[in-house]
């Protein structure tokens, strides 16, 4: 099974935020336009929000257990980058929510700091 498929295992909520004008989020504008479908297909249950707003910048955020984000800037990147970061996430949340689960693996111990590429 694809890792586009098991999407919604590892993540709680996706998140895309983007400039509707900016150049520099072409790249995200063209992510949603290619993969949105085939991931919202893949992952009914997942949420996936897109948040259009002139003069943001372009980011992608995922949440994991017990409300833990992770966001990465994908300002000027390709809709493939864009993906490859998709996947990343979705490649963390195993280790974040592994250490959600411990014994003193509270929000406060984890110290996920905001991942801005």
């Amino acid at each position: 099974m694809s890792w586009k498929a098991r999407l919604s295992v590892a993540l709680n909520e996706l998140r895309v935020v983007y400039c509707t004008k900016s150049g520099s989020s072409e790249g995200t504008r063209d992510f949603l336009k290619k993969y949105y479908s085939e991931l919202k297909t893949l992952n009914p249950g997942l949420p996936i929000y897109v948040r259009p707003c002139d003069g943001a910048d372009a980011k992608v955020l995922a949440r994991y257990e017990r409300g833990v984000y992770a966001a990465h800037d994908v300002q000027g990147k390709s809709a493939e980058g864009i993906l490859a970061i998709v996947k990343d996430l979705a490649e963390q949340a195993t280790d974040v929510n592994a250490r959600l689960s411990t014994k003193y693996g509270t929000k406060a111990d984890l110290r996920i700091p905001e991942v801005v590429q």
